[in-house]
């Protein structure tokens, strides 16, 4: 769905359906991620919203605020954190603890296929944060009963320079370590430490250094292709928010809701092999980031249709079920 599509869809509808309003519904998690609204504000976006009015929320921030949303009757759609709440009509994430055991799995292969014991140095992302511990526990649970040996480093707050600092002192001390593992981003610092120790080898040398994250951005995904990098893990919020939106648009335009309430979009591992395909992919590559992959190499990617769990609504999907 590109922009002119959605302007189609919202077009001519009737006036009780608040057509403005609903536009708003796109960009108001915006709005309300960084702090809690004040009385004031959150009274006037309730009562002056229709029970038709739907809301895209990110970072809700409690479950106070959404049963106040809710009970104004406003439908919530929410992405990124699944909250615990009855009235709420669609929550879209991914699961932390799996994304850690599938690069866990992905580690353990690696090795394994290499004929060599892992020996992995950890660079936590911020420890303040929940989800490095969940992606954590994922990752020690995959490695469980295998040659993988895992050393818990410092905590680098996903700072590529912490993360370069840690790792030249590391390696500069153990000579067996061959591995890197990061709960979140600092590939380029891992990459930079590496460096500067003189261990830096490409995928195809048997003395690379492993280099294992999750999420992505555009130099993430040229460092895996250059052969530096190992692999990532994907984790899209552009996805959650595509099914998010359109599971919006189908309940409150189209008035035919067939989606699941809670869905947990699946996180694969990147690696070389996988762009190489996803480049190829049609109509466009379906590999997306912490961050809209929109340089190199996805410089062509299309902005819209991100997510394959639920279908696109049309103007004809309108006409069919709500007769205009």
């Amino acid at each position: 769905m590109n922009k002119e599509e959605l302007k189609e869809l919202l077009d001519d509808l009737p006036e009780e359906e608040y057509v403005d309003k609903l536009i708003e519904a796109l960009t108001l998690w915006s709005r309300v991620k960084d702090e809690l609204p004040d009385e004031e504000y959150l009274e006037n976006v309730c009562y002056a919203a229709s029970p038709a009015t739907a809301r895209v929320l990110d970072e809700l921030p409690g479950e106070d605020y959404l049963d106040k949303v809710i009970e104004a009757g406003i439908p919530v759609y929410n992405y990124d954190n699944i909250v615990q709440s009855s009235g709420m009509k669609c929550a879209v994430t991914h699961d932390q603890i799996a994304m850690g055991r599938v690069m866990g799995e992905f580690v353990a292969d690696f090795y394994e296929s290499r004929g060599i014991h892992g020996k992995v140095y950890t660079c936590f992302g911020a420890l303040t944060m929940r989800g490095t511990h969940l992606r954590h526990e994922g990752f020690l649970e995959a490695l469980e009963g295998t040659d993988v040996e895992v050393i818990e480093g410092p905590d680098c707050q996903f700072a590529d320079e912490l993360c370069a600092n840690a790792v030249m002192d590391a390696f500069g001390a153990d000579p067996e370590l061959n591995g890197v593992w990061s709960q979140g981003g600092m590939m380029q610092g891992a990459v930079e430490g590496l460096k500067n120790v003189k261990r830096l080898y490409p995928l195809e040398d048997p003395r690379h250094v492993g280099l294992f994250s999750i999420n992505s951005d555009d130099n993430t995904v040229k460092l895996i292709l250059d052969g530096l990098v190992t692999a990532t893990i994907e984790q899209s919020p552009g996805k959650q928010i595509d099914y998010a939106i359109k599971a919006m648009l189908w309940d409150v335009v189209i008035g035919h809701a067939e989606f699941e309430r809670e869905t947990v979009i699946p996180s694969p591992a990147v690696d070389i092999e996988y762009l190489k395909k996803d480049m190829e992919a049609d109509p466009h590559p379906t590999c997306w980031g912490l961050f809209m992959l929109q340089g190199y190499p996805y410089q062509n990617m299309m902005p819209y249709d991100l997510s394959p769990f639920i279908e696109t609504p049309t103007v004809a999907d309108r006409l069919e079920y709500a007769g205009y």
